[in-house]
């Protein structure tokens, strides 16, 4: 009995058509995605399954867009670390931040350390810059006593489900970015560039075409970028933007009260020839993002791969406890 059950934690991960080792089912019957990978024996290697069931993931990726994998004993930072390391993907450092983020290991962050009451909305992680991630890899070393979950919309269905007049004009104008830097609101210029000197903050815009402005220690921001881009390897046409999350109409009314005005915001977007994106535009891009939503709660040991650009994410408030990982390729 004792040999057998060794050689079962030795075995290495074998094709999907073996349903005794893992289950592949659809965590959304209405949308599809994520497809989960459920693994139904104690020990199974989650490097070892996705190296013996590399075009399965490939497919599906691309597909869906997200894979949760359930169950594969990834239980800590050093489990997660670990795996991180051992797809060999290329990591990317977290720079031009936009929310308090602290690193716990090598390309491994928390996820974020905004307060727990806050939602968070939808986005596709630093959408706003030259060169965002490809694939992000979250884990959840502690889930919530309630909520925290970190919801998924497809930005393919999104995009079908937003208004063509709105539509057009994003894709022809692209979309604005402003940006209030300031140790008074928000992150401050050095953690936001990872830097020490304005010099270093200085070159780092010029390097990324942003246009920048210093009235005394506040630094001002302003850049223009795409809102409808193609993906990269299915050539699909995708919402990909930060004209939402960055948003004037996206803040609290009691965070608005506090400004003297417009000026004093954080971030807010335009479209790319600086007019107004309206407040009934910004609803109806709501209701895409709604439309096209999936929940699901957090397990212990998820661990949950995004397309970084077919898939955006949010996070819903929560009670209790929450550590969930990230690492950006």
């Amino acid at each position: 009995m004792k040999n057998n059950l060794e050689k079962l934690k030795s075995a290495k991960a074998v094709p999907l058509e073996n349903k005794s080792l893992t289950e592949v089912k659809r965590i959304s019957e209405k949308h599809g995605f994520p497809v989960m990978v459920q693994s139904n024996m104690s020990g199974l290697n989650l490097e070892q399954w996705i190296g013996n069931n590399k075009s399965f993931c490939d497919e599906s990726m691309k597909k869906y867009g997200a894979i949760l994998f359930r169950n594969f004993n990834i239980n800590s930072v050093e489990d997660f670390t670990e795996f991180v390391k051992s797809l060999g993907l290329q990591a990317q450092k977290y720079t031009n931040r936009t929310s308090p983020r602290y690193s716990v290991a090598e390309n491994v962050y928390t996820s974020t350390t905004q307060p727990k009451t806050e939602i968070i909305h939808f986005h596709s992680e630093n959408s706003y810059s030259q060169t965002p991630p490809d694939k992000l890899i979250f884990c959840c070393i502690i889930p919530a006593n309630s909520g925290g979950e970190t919801p998924l919309a497809d930005n393919r269905v999104l995009l079908n489900n937003i208004p063509e007049s709105i539509k057009n004009k994003f894709r022809n104008l692209g979309v604005l970015y402003k940006r209030r830097v300031s140790d008074e609101l928000g992150l401050g210029w050095k953690e936001i560039f990872q830097v020490q000197t304005k010099e270093e903050v200085e070159e780092q815009c010029r390097k990324n075409d942003i246009e920048f402005n210093w009235i005394g220690d506040i630094l001002d921001l302003s850049w223009k970028g795409p809102a409808i881009v193609k993906h990269t390897v299915t050539g699909e046409e995708i919402w990909f933007n930060h004209a939402f999350f960055f948003n004037k109409f996206s803040y609290s009314e009691d965070f608005l009260s506090i400004l003297e005005s417009d000026e004093d915001l954080p971030f807010s977007t335009f479209y790319g020839d600086g007019s107004a994106i309206y407040q009934e535009e910004y609803d109806l891009i709501k209701k895409a993002y709604d439309s096209s939503r999936v929940d699901f709660p957090w397990q212990k040991g998820d661990l949950l791969m995004v397309d970084n650009y077919l898939i955006s994410h949010a996070r819903n408030s929560y009670d209790g406890d929450r550590q969930i990982l990230v690492s950006i390729f």
